[in-house]
């Protein structure tokens, strides 16, 4: 095998596109040199699942190949068991995800991570905040990995991803409710913070600084505190604190909790006041801070969310988009169900977005969860927790309504059992109505689509009806002419005259069958039925076959044959390729005079199986070519005969090479003529001798 000819066979396949031959090896290497090498870091942390899916949409955005890395150290190589596990599943969710997983050895974290990336050009790195060396030294005096990995690497982007361990979250002891309330964490700031603020009195005491600075030292201890610490009760607690520290150690009689002298007591109570006061704004300043930006983030997520409402037109799509807003809004696992059949009462498969909880035991995919929702579904009412119905369930599902229809539920769980605050319930049904609009949009969107496939539908029968109806009377009068002719005459028909007549008969019932042919692949590719049976072919037999079908056709034009490949084997659909030849070959025997030469040829070239359709006849006009492949288009000068086509057989013999995964095309020849190439991508199964 090899290329044939060029100046036989025309320019090539990759030249009529316009483009240089490539592979699909070649391909993916550009799509990889576009979008860059990505690394992600692996640790034993559960919260590490976190980092590698946020690696994974960062990769499908960028179109990249990423890579999974795990640094094995001396100290890493003693995990305990239940490190090990939650490393095999996070390298284990990063072969899912489609990362390449890798584990090298070293003594240092960033520098390992450094070396790799620089040996295999990556440009982006992902890692979560929480990846630090853990001992004492580094926790005090080494860099966050990071940063180490950015100062040495300052050209590749590093995008670290805050990793949420639930063991660290504070664990508070209320006392009188709201921001009255206290942690182990901020009880530790308190006492930290008072003891190293009386450390630096006592030395202030002893190179004879007075008590003014003394008292401004401790008052300087309450804006930390209350800024380092969540709630009232942590600042006003230093405050006693102080008070009581500055009676035992600065006030005389010193190391003992009272005061002889009557003039520190205004003094305990201006400074216990002030500290009061002072701990309360700078703890309410605090708060109303954090209020401001939880709103912010709040505003923000709601204003992304409803930019993917509005852009996305999939329905199973759109229920994952709302499922990963809502994670991220309340922080909380979501599910959302949005039934293909707006007003259904039967729940589809859910989109599940998971906050802290591995996937497969979600408690919001348990059978009373389902049915809470199910419930919400039919009854058009909330259901759960914090709701007189499937109370006892961990969700609280709330039914997305559109006009007179529940469209869709949603569904959020609970921590800890404790139903959804009313805050939060308020904002689920504000985003609720959002959602309602963009369900409602898409299925207005869907019935249009319905309605405009529904109209071309109908033009396409008007079409046909009008198009079929010159082509089956021509050929049908013809048929019954003659058989009237035969019947009526037939004593005074001699044997030649009769022959005549029914071969006549016989090559309009050809075209009768032809047009039948392509009127039902025109059904099957519109209704989708088109099967492919593929098996394998030789190029010479295909070709053979369709010139038998079509010989009886050709009105006094010459065909000739060339088949590089004579025995070459290849897999294919053959009946569907021969009825493309068929059509070709018709193309070109109606709209050539009599007397031009036909070509039809087939080779191989590569893994490409090409067949080519070539006349010397006037060319095609540059400005149809564009429209040739066009259901319906003909040029309405046909010079065979009186039968003018209705301009189905190039756009069905399109239809089936784009069936084949191929690519037909239609172009001049020098030094005049027109051909149609056309080639199918199949691998070889064997080979020419």
């Amino acid at each position: 095998m090899g290329n044939p000819d060029k100046n036989k066979y025309g320019p090539s396949p990759d030249e009529l596109r316009g483009q240089n031959p490539q592979t699909q090896e070649g391909r993916d290497e550009s799509r990889a040199t576009l979008g860059g090498a990505m690394l992600v870091c692996l640790s034993t942390l559960p919260s590490n699942a976190h980092v590698i899916r946020a690696a994974s949409r960062i990769a499908e955005a960028f179109h990249a190949h990423w890579t999974a890395l795990y640094v094995e150290t001396p100290a890493r190589s003693r995990i305990s068991g239940d490190e090990q596990i939650r490393l095999r599943d996070n390298m284990d969710l990063a072969q899912r995800l489609g990362a390449r997983v890798v584990t090298v050895q070293g003594g240092d974290i960033a520098e390992q991570i450094v070396q790799y990336a620089h040996s295999r050009n990556v440009s982006r790195i992902v890692i979560g905040k929480n990846h630090r060396n853990i001992s004492c030294r580094s926790l005090w005096f080494s860099a966050d990995i990071a940063d180490r990995i950015t100062a040495a690497s300052p050209y590749i982007d590093v995008y670290v991803i805050p990793e949420q361990n639930q063991k660290n979250k504070r664990r508070y002891f209320n006392f009188f409710g709201g921001n009255w309330r206290l942690s182990l964490q901020d009880a530790g700031v308190v006492l930290f913070t008072l003891l190293a603020v009386t450390l630096i009195n006592l030395i202030l005491k002893e190179y004879g600084f007075p008590e003014a600075n003394i008292i401004m030292f401790y008052l300087m201890g309450v804006l930390f505190t209350s800024n380092r610490t969540h709630g009232h009760l942590p600042g006003i607690l230093y405050a006693i604190l102080c008070v009581i520290s500055f009676n035992f150690f600065f006030s005389a009689p010193y190391f003992e909790f009272t005061a002889l002298d009557s003039y520190y007591a205004p003094t305990f109570a201006v400074m216990l006041t002030a500290a009061v006061i002072t701990s309360t704004l700078t703890s309410r300043i605090r708060n109303q801070a954090e209020i401001t930006a939880a709103r912010d983030r709040t505003n923000d997520i709601l204003l992304q969310t409803s930019r993917v409402l509005m852009h996305n037109h999939d329905r199973m799509n759109l229920s994952r988009s709302i499922a990963d807003h809502l994670v991220r809004l309340f922080e909380r696992s979501v599910v959302c169900y949005i039934p293909r059949d707006p007003g259904g009462n039967v729940l589809p498969e859910p989109a599940l977005s998971v906050y802290d909880e591995k996937p497969g035991v979600c408690s919001l995919l348990k059978e009373d969860e389902k049915a809470a929702a199910g419930w919400a579904l039919i009854h058009a009412k909330e259901a759960g927790k914090g709701t007189d119905t499937f109370s006892g369930v961990m969700g609280y599902y709330i039914p997305i309504i559109g006009e007179n229809r529940t469209l869709a539920v949603l569904g959020i769980s609970c921590d800890g059992g404790r139903p959804l605050p009313q805050e939060q319930r308020q904002m689920l049904w504000t985003v609720a109505g959002q959602i309602a609009l963009a369900i409602e949009r898409e299925s207005i969107s869907h019935a249009q689509i319905l309605a405009q496939k529904e109209v071309e539908r109908e033009q396409l029968r008007s079409n046909l009806l009008h198009s079929v109806s010159h082509d089956l009377r021509t050929p049908l009068a013809g048929i019954s002419g003659a058989a009237n002719t035969a019947l009526e005459n037939d004593d005074r028909l001699n044997p030649e005259t009769r022959k005549e007549l029914l071969r006549g008969i016989c090559e309009d019932a050809d075209w009768l069958i032809q047009i039948v042919e392509n009127l039902l692949s025109v059904t099957r590719i519109d209704a989708g039925r088109l099967k492919l049976n593929f098996k394998e072919e030789m190029l010479e037999e295909i070709v053979a076959e369709s010139i038998e079908r079509i010989e009886k056709h050709l009105h006094g034009h010459k065909l000739t044959i060339d088949v590089k490949q004579p025995v070459a084997i290849a897999v294919m659909d053959g009946k569907l390729i021969e009825q493309v030849l068929v059509n070709l070959i018709d193309n070109a025997i109606r709209y050539t005079p009599e007397g031009t030469e036909i070509q039809v040829s087939a080779w191989c070239e590569g893994t490409r199986v090409c067949f080519e359709v070539r006349d010397n006849g006037e060319g095609l006009n540059e400005q149809d070519i564009p429209f040739l492949f066009d259901r319906f288009f003909t040029k309405g000068d046909s010079r065979s005969d009186t039968r003018r086509g209705i301009g189905l057989g190039l756009s069905i013999s399109k239809s089936i090479v784009n069936a084949h995964a191929g690519e037909i095309v239609a172009y001049n020849t020098c030094p005049g003529g027109a051909a149609f190439r056309f080639w199918l991508p199949i691998q070889m199964t064997g080979e020419s001798t």
